[in-house]
């Protein structure tokens, strides 16, 4: 496959040919949105046209191709460090998107800890000059095939320099190297040991300490979950009743695993080094106003917030009656942003937001400390005392106690609590046959109850279920295990159906001791944490490998054939707002929102964790353009059906019915903000009938 055009984020490089095999000739070929030139520089080979219009509207970016054009990057073998892509970003072209990762134009190429490696590389690759190689401890003559065959050796001996010279330590590199994720957690534990010991030696307990030092943060200090190093000012003050050493001393162990941290990347490093042409595309980094990896919760699900569309319903939230509703969206908001980001990371919240973003918070005011809901900018967070917005929300749900199911009218409460536990434990095979499969004897009990109050017919066998094949039009739906849904009449149900279904899904496969559960389906666990939430409870969720677990209700052990999703519930309405959880950090790119009609709560999700936020409110301050959507595409399919003249376009699938397919295709989408791995249908419309008519 041939490569077109420049690196560019969206380039249509790989599609190019297929898209130019099916459009008419011509005399002319007008690319009126060219971006990268891909498709240009196809139709320049293709021998189908003699002239050729590019038209974009980013000026570096067609001062860049102008440039290419003129052959002034035939030789190019400049190496650009970190410093000279940010002074020359915004005035070169060819150093904005060639040196920036993803080429999102925005983000320096490489990290700053492979930054070294990535230089000696390219000098030796591009530049025949080994002496930074060298300088790692490194002897290769700079070909391909002697990095390639010594990789490993090589890195070794990389990590070794940084660690001594960038990170200033003497660390045993080959004690490290195995596997760091485990020797950073030990690094993490050697400390945490540390302070205990101390704590020891000291005489004075955990609670004490906190008394001293008139906080609450012990718990973190000597404690396993959420540890935490304390503060430079927190550590010295603990060194005048506990034996610590200087700070310095030992807070460079800590320096020393952040480093180690991302220096990771190296294990997992395809060695590409050499001019940016041999550089492959990755996933993109591209932020929005919630980040590439946030989701909202709407009436058609869990969305990326990219994804988002006008008229779309999202579940909000009404501030101090904790009211729920969906409630309609009426803008889709697109903006360039440069500037910086608020970033909270914390055991149940995970946040990535523009500073100018409004955080939805709880307050306590007043001499009675009444509770108030407010809200408060994402940049007044750090000097702020407030907590974030978990649980507690009221749904009220639809009314009906009864559900009828193929003719058979059941209570509602009763089917749900039985669908519930045939979601987890049941299946439906190639046979048609309808069965539940448990083992621990109260359930099996429970099944049997509600099988007989529902006058569901069955027979039992061992710890097997069977019901009857008549019912196999409803269960049919759940056919595929790892694609089931709850149904959209039970999730608009009250809290009472909500609950109980709640209680089959843990009685089929939770721990309800520990209140989790352990599921293989991602399509349910969307479900389930949105039930959760109308019930009034929070949750999160995080993928685990498979292994062998303990279900201490039911004493026997399971152990999954692949990795699954284990959702944890609990019902605390509001959780702390901890200043060391906070980051800021500089991006620039566009940024997607939404504008509810009303109350302008959301329902966030990140990293598997769900808080409560409030919508962005345009328009953004330090934002070079603002428009629905980014780009007004209801005026340019106004365009495209009043041209007298064909004009084919591509984009994926659009629901306007006046235009023709003339080709389609599936890909795998790329762009990390819009659903990294997902396949996408790439289509070609045109506004009049075609002579190449596919469809």
């Amino acid at each position: 496959m041939n490569q077109y055009g420049a690196p560019y984020m969206g380039s249509k490089s790989k599609i190019a040919e297929d898209i130019l095999a099916i459009l008419p000739r011509g005399k002319r070929f007008v690319d009126l949105f060219g971006g990268g030139f891909a498709m240009t520089h196809c139709a320049m080979l293709s021998g189908k046209y003699e002239e050729f219009y590019y038209n974009e509207l980013n000026p570096l970016v067609v001062d860049m191709i102008k440039k290419a054009i003129a052959g002034e990057y035939k030789n190019e073998r400049r190496w650009i460090d970190r410093e000279t892509f940010y002074n020359l970003k915004d005035t070169d072209g060819y150093v904005k998107l060639c040196w920036s990762f993803g080429n999102n134009g925005g983000n320096y190429l490489y990290a700053k800890e492979i930054e070294p490696w990535k230089k000696a590389l390219h000098y030796a690759r591009v530049l025949g000059d080994c002496s930074l190689l060298k300088e790692f401890g490194i002897d290769s003559n700079g070909s391909r095939q002697d990095i390639k065959a010594n990789k490993d050796e090589y890195k070794e001996k990389y990590i070794k320099w940084y660690l001594k010279n960038i990170c200033l330590s003497d660390a045993d590199f080959n004690r490290l190297k195995n596997d760091l994720d485990k020797k950073i957690k030990d690094q993490k534990e050697e400390l945490r040991q540390y302070l205990c010991n101390a704590l020891k030696e000291s005489g004075l307990t955990a609670t004490e300490v906190d008394r001293r030092l008139n906080t609450q943060m012990s718990g973190h200090y000597f404690g396993r979950s959420q540890w935490a190093f304390p503060t430079r000012e927190e550590y010295n003050k603990m060194r005048a009743f506990m034996p610590l050493k200087p700070y310095d001393e030992v807070y460079g162990y800590q320096e020393l695993l952040q480093s180690l941290q991302s220096l990771q990347s190296l294990q997992s490093l395809e060695l590409h080094c050499g001019s940016y042409v041999d550089y492959q595309h990755k996933e993109g980094d591209v932020v929005y106003c919630f980040d590439d990896e946030t989701e909202l919760l709407t009436k058609r699900g869990w969305v990326n917030v990219a994804n988002i569309k006008k008229d779309d319903e999202l579940l909000s939230r009404e501030p101090n009656t904790a009211r729920l509703e969906y409630i309609k969206n009426t803008k889709k908001i697109a903006i360039n942003y440069t500037g910086y980001m608020y970033s909270y990371e914390g055991k149940n919240i995970s946040i990535n937001v523009s500073e100018n973003h409004k955080l939805f918070i709880s307050r306590k005011i007043g001499r009675k400390k009444e509770r108030q809901d407010t809200t408060i900018t994402a940049d007044k967070a750090y000097t702020s005392s407030f907590q974030f917005i978990s649980a507690g929300g009221i749904w009220k749900g639809t009314p009906e106690k009864t559900i009828k199911i193929l003719g058979q009218e059941f209570d509602k409460i009763k089917f749900a609590r039985l669908l519930g536990i045939f979601l987890t434990d049941g299946s439906i095979n190639k046979q048609d046959n309808i069965f539940i499969y448990q083992t621990k004897e109260s359930i099996r009990n429970t099944i049997k109850s509600l099988l007989i109050d529902l006058n569901i017919e069955f027979t039992e066998h061992k710890k097997y279920f069977y019901l009857s094949r008549k019912y196999k039009g409803y269960f049919k739906q759940f056919y595929l295990k790892e694609k089931r849904k709850i149904p959209q009449d039970f999730k608009d149900s009250n809290v009472e159906v909500l609950k109980s279904l709640l209680e089959g899904i843990i009685d089929g496969d939770g721990d309800n001791s520990r209140r989790r559960i352990y599921i293989g389906s991602k399509s349910l666990v969307d479900d389930i944490q949105e039930i959760i939430y109308k019930i009034g409870l929070s949750s999160c969720f995080y993928i685990k490998e498979p292994k062998q677990s303990f279900l201490k209700d039911e004493n026997r052990y399971i152990k999954a054939l692949k990795p699954y999703f284990v959702v944890s519930i609990n019902n605390k309405k509001y959780l702390n707002h901890i200043h060391k959880n906070e980051k800021r950090n500089f991006y620039a790119g566009k940024l997607y929102c939404c504008c509810l009609e009303k109350w302008h709560t959301v329902l966030m999700r990140r990293h598997g964790k769900i808080i409560w936020i409030n919508q962005c409110d345009p328009p953004y301050e330090n934002t070079a353009t603002y428009s629905e959507d980014g780009f007004n595409h209801k005026e340019f399919y106004d365009w495209v059906y009043s041209r007298p003249y064909r004009v084919y376009f591509s984009s994926y699938e659009i629901s306007d019915t006046r235009f023709y397919k003339v080709w389609s295709k599936e890909k795998t989408q790329l762009l990390h903000g819009q659903g990294a791995g997902a396949k996408v249908q790439e289509t070609v419309y045109c506004n009049q009938p075609d002579k190449v008519m596919l469809f």
